[in-house]
Order: C-alpha cells, then sequence, then structure tokens
C-alpha cells in the first residue's frame, strides 16, 4: 500500500484484473471518491485480487528478516498447474479503511490452487500462515 503513513509489510499471492474490470472497477469508485473525499482509493494499477495471504500484513513484520527464495520456490511450483480461472466481481463491502469489490470464483480452480498450496507448503520452516477453503477473495 502506498497509503500516506501506512508502513505495514507482508507477503501475499495476488493477481491483477484485466484492463477492462479495473476500468469497471475505477468507474463504480469514482461516485463513492465524490461522495466520500477523504476516502482512500487504489489506484488502477495497484487493483489486485488477493489469493491468499501468507505473511500478514503488519508494522511488526521486517521483510529483511525473511528468507522470500523458498516461498517463490513454493509458489511457482503450484502456479504450474493451476489454468485460469473465471471470478465474477459482484457486490461491495465497506469499511472505515477500505472500499472492497467481492469477487466469487466461478470454478473449482482456485479452491484446487489454495488446497495445492497448502498440500505443497507443509515444510513449516518456510511458510507460516495459509488460507484453506476459500470462498471469497475481495479485491482491495
Amino acid at each position: 500500500m502506498n497509503k500516506a503513513g501506512d508502513s505495514r509489510l507482508g507477503l501475499s499471492v495476488v493477481f491483477r484484473p484485466s484492463q477492462e474490470v479495473r476500468h469497471s472497477v475505477q468507474s463504480f469508485l469514482s461516485g463513492i471518491k465524490e461522495r466520500e473525499p477523504n476516502q482512500y482509493f487504489y489506484i488502477p494499477v495497484q487493483l489486485h485480487t488477493t489469493i491468499l495471504s501468507i505473511i500478514t500484513c503488519s508494522t511488526e513484520v521486517n521483510m529483511a528478516e525473511i528468507e522470500v527464495n523458498p516461498y517463490f520456490k513454493i509458489l511457482s511450483e503450484a502456479i504450474e498447474s493451476i489454468p485460469a480461472f473465471p471470478i465474477k466481481y459482484q457486490g461491495v463491502t465497506a469499511t472505515p479503511d477500505s472500499v472492497l469489490i467481492q469477487g466469487f470464483p466461478e470454478d473449482a480452480h482456485l479452491e484446487k490452487y489454495a488446497t495445492g498450496l497448502e498440500v505443497i507448503s507443509k515444510d513449516p520452516a518456510c511458510c507460516t500462515h495459509w488460507i484453506s477453503g476459500i470462498e471469497r477473495i475481495l479485491l482491495i
């Protein structure tokens, strides 16, 4: 995040939506921006869908102390076997800090991806937090 004053760091698996989806989201958000000008909004290139959080964002995370290569190895292995999957974006969740567009997988590929990561990540020395049973992902 580039929100002023936000120094949290973490490690997540994300993907960037297509240009078409980014444009639709920005069109929707422009109406909210008019009503809530003090709300923080991502710029289009920052829009992403979080698949899972490996290390939850925190001000206490020191990325210099974390060996990221094992994470990249595990993620690369898992990604190789997962084809592209469709997500239907529908619905909004609002918090004091963000506006989230809800995304719902339209097939089982996302769940297979998360399950594959769980299976591959049984090495506790390199992986600390995995989300299983993903039913909903949020575009933040």
